[in-house]
């Protein structure tokens, strides 16, 4: 399974709900392709889709449900790459 195919899959969910507003289906659609055609690596693909999907979540018109699975989305977003720890990085722990 490829880095992004959890929230490409998520996007595609809302992109089928026919309440999601049409300016949300096509930033959604517009993500989905670079996603898909990028050679950006990961994090700056993370932080080109959060920058794009981000203010959609603050528009105060926004449906309550398309608003929480954009959030949703973020969310998975963010999770891209936090889990790639390897035994020899430092890490913090309680003092």
């Amino acid at each position: 399974m490829g880095t992004f195919d959890r929230v490409i899959a998520s996007m595609h969910y809302l992109l089928e709900d026919t309440t999601t507003p049409r300016s949300v289906r096509e930033c959604l659609s517009r993500q989905i392709s670079y996603l898909k055609t990028s050679r950006d690596d990961a994090a700056r693909k993370k932080e080109a889709v959060s920058s794009q999907i981000d203010p959609l979540t603050m528009d105060p018109n926004m449906p309550f449900d398309v608003r929480a699975q954009l959030m949703g989305i973020l969310g998975k977003i963010e999770e891209i790459g936090n889990d790639e720890f390897d035994d020899d990085s430092p890490r913090l722990h309680g003092a």
